[in-house]
């Protein structure tokens, strides 16, 4: 996606090699990662870097907000991706499964 408006946002592509499918605002992905959400996860971004996902395959949800400007700011994704990371390494920790 890029930036029409360059204060507010940064260029992003938050699935990238990831073939998406469109709902109602939310992709749909296809891939399965270790330490991520399952293939057929939903997930939602909003402008001030806030993000959700719902894994209906681990029976699992997580929400970050942030409010801050531009949306998919550097360490707002890291921020996004390490608690993600965390979240599914409790749940491997929990199962007794390698965590990623």
């Amino acid at each position: 996606m890029t930036s029409a408006v360059a204060f507010a946002t940064n260029d992003v592509d938050l699935y990238p090699d990831i073939v998406k499918e469109v709902g109602p605002q939310l992709p749909d992905q296809h891939r399965q990662d270790a330490g991520r959400p399952q293939p057929r996860s939903l997930a939602w971004a909003g402008l001030a870097n806030t993000y959700f996902w719902i894994d209906p395959a681990r029976d699992i949800a997580g929400v970050i907000l942030m409010q801050l400007l531009p949306f998919v700011d550097k360490k707002c994704l890291e921020a996004f991706a390490g608690f993600e990371r965390g979240v599914y390494a409790g749940l491997d920790a929990g199962s007794g499964q390698r965590a990623a």
